[in-house]
């Protein structure tokens, strides 16, 4: 059944409102004025209507939060297209992608996203093709806007999603009357109408969010220096993103033992996380900060080498017992380290070299950005299925290991301060 929902507009606030069509009423008894609608819509979007009602069911699902998830990056950046491996974790904290023996469900979501793509659904990003967005007929296939009055009338104990765009001081009251299951909220400084600016959450709305006990999706933008304790009452939570300049994370994060995803992008602030984050045991994600120009990296406490189903792990201090650490994380796909020096870069190299499952792999000098040079890499040996590499720090030449990785198609070299020209080993790199 498509998702029906109702916007507000009004003193600078924007908010989105989402629920599935309850199954035992058609959207007629939703939407009474539906049928009329119906009489004037193109013969495309009708194509697009009937392409939409055969797919089977846990496709639907998908396509349905993905239009639920464009509209809130396009009332963020104003465009909507998400990175493809950000909604696959998304889909899978919704619980929307169905197990398959011996797959592992982040590639079953990714099969699922590909497969609406070859179904013209979902769209490749012209600039971008590692993002995607519903397209345009599709979108209102999945997506029926209603009258406030009509949604409230039929969405009790529904579960609802949320996207609100405001100055993060206070969320609305009738939340409580709703059962929340996503909530992406943006907070801004000026009017929707001009150009603003990420704004800070207040610490009321915060309380307000930690209240909303059926959460399994939390994505908040803008400046949460620190989040409040009570963050650990949301026991239900799969996903907890925070775009923001967090300083600290509180203790009680380790009570959300169902948490599969922690994306702590723009925490430059943020310095380690609690040995509490040990008990969170299903965490499959753990990226933290995307600012390529950070040098040091976040330190982890001893023993995350526990958290044996982490298949992304970044922006990650490498110090000199972390080897050991990382030697139990076999499941890893995705890992960016820092702070990588010479008196632990033998044994670190030979672990990740073991990694077999690894696709992608950043590897950060200390101090690079100032001009400290990598440790010698020559005798290092890439994983099989190596698909993305990324170095940052000196270089005295292009290690020659560099044109035997088959599945390479993404290569970055950062502060490399090559004299060499790079083009007698990159002239190896087929993909």
């Amino acid at each position: 059944m498509p998702i029906f929902y109702y916007s507000r507009k009004s003193d600078g606030k924007i908010e989105s409102i989402f629920a599935e069509m309850p199954a035992r009423k058609s959207q007629v008894d939703v939407i009474p004025s539906r049928a009329e609608q119906d009489k004037g819509e193109s013969s495309s979007l009708s194509a697009s209507k009937s392409n939409y009602e055969q797919l089977p069911h846990h496709l639907k699902s998908c396509l349905d939060y993905c239009s639920i998830v464009s509209k809130q990056f396009s009332n963020v950046s104003k465009q909507s297209s998400i990175e493809k491996q950000k909604l696959v974790r998304l889909l899978l904290a919704q619980g929307l992608i169905p197990e398959k023996e011996g797959q592992i469900m982040e590639d079953v979501a990714a099969n699922i996203i590909k497969e609406l793509i070859g179904l013209e659904m979902l769209e490749e990003d012209q600039n971008f093709n590692s993002e995607v967005h519903v397209s345009e007929f599709h979108q209102e296939s999945c997506l029926v806007e209603v009258d406030e009055q009509d949604f409230v009338a039929n969405a009790a104990n529904l579960p609802i999603h949320a996207v609100i765009e405001d100055d993060g001081k206070i969320l609305p009251l009738d939340f409580k009357n709703f059962r929340i299951r996503s909530l992406f909220a943006t907070a801004i400084e000026g009017a929707l109408d001009e150009i603003h600016f990420m704004g800070a959450f207040s610490e009321a709305y915060l309380q307000t969010v930690c209240g909303l006990q059926f959460l399994l999706i939390l994505e908040l933008h803008g400046t949460v220096e620190y989040l409040p304790d009570e963050v650990g009452d949301l026991v239900h939570l799969r996903y907890l993103g925070l775009c923001s300049k967090i300083k600290k994370i509180p203790c009680t994060i380790g009570n959300l033992q169902k948490l599969q995803t922690l994306d702590i992008s723009c925490g430059e602030n943020l310095c380690k996380l609690p040995v509490e984050i040990l008990n969170i045991r299903q965490l499959r994600h753990l990226l933290l900060k995307d600012y390529l120009e950070s040098d040091g990296g976040i330190r982890v406490p001893r023993g995350i080498g526990t958290l044996i189903h982490l298949q992304s792990f970044t922006a990650i201090f490498s110090g000199a017992s972390f080897a050991s650490e990382l030697s139990l994380l076999t499941k890893l796909r995705s890992l960016d380290i820092r702070n990588v020096s010479e008196d632990h870069a033998d044994e670190l190299f030979a672990v990740i070299t073991n990694l077999e499952n690894l696709v992608s792999l950043s590897i950060s000098a200390e101090q690079a950005s100032r001009g400290s040079f990598l440790p010698e890499m020559e005798q290092f040996s890439p994983p099989p299925h190596l698909k993305e590499l990324r170095l940052r720090g000196g270089l005295f030449e292009l290690p020659n290991w560099l044109a035997s990785i088959e599945n390479l198609t993404n290569l970055g070299l950062y502060h490399s301060n090559l004299l060499e020209n790079p083009s007698s080993v990159l002239q190896f790199l087929s993909n």
